[in-house]
């Protein structure tokens, strides 16, 4: 799949970023979302990469070794802790280690205005609607690591 993706991406679809150098956490609780995110890391040079299904299940993985990982790509919608509860967790320093400041990108089906509004309060390093493309996808995740 990664060959097609790559296809898809073009050469420079990643604005010719390296994220070898990063660890990258994907949470979401559809497997074909997290598959795709995580193609997109591959074949951008991502080494590392951790997925959870939920926000409980990320808070786990942060806090076990906060230094794996240095941007967190999470759903909005799922339980029982959701990408906003996560986002709020690791903002207010209620994840034991994990930095408040670590880039977190909200990926969610229903980009309604109170949680665009919610995001923005809680600071989410960037926040994208459903289906997303792998250019909006690529470009958030290079202003979230200041590529």
């Amino acid at each position: 799949m990664a060959t097609s993706i790559r296809t898809k991406l073009g050469p420079s679809a990643s604005g010719d970023k390296d994220y070898g150098p990063f660890g990258f956490l994907v949470v979401d609780d559809e497997e074909g979302i997290q598959d795709l995110v995580i193609d997109v890391l591959r074949t951008c040079g991502a080494k590392t990469v951790l997925k959870a299904s939920n926000g409980e299940q990320a808070i786990g993985i942060l806090t076990s070794d906060p230094s794996r990982c240095q941007i967190v790509i999470s759903d909005c919608n799922m339980k029982p802790v959701n990408g906003l509860q996560l986002l709020k967790t690791i903002r207010k320093g209620q994840a034991n280690g994990v930095d408040p400041n670590l880039p977190i990108i909200l990926l969610t089906g229903h980009s309604d205005a109170p949680v665009v509004k919610r995001a923005v309060e809680l600071k989410a390093s960037g926040f994208l609607a459903k289906p997303v493309s792998l250019e909006k996808l690529t470009k958030a995740i290079n202003k979230a690591l200041s590529l």
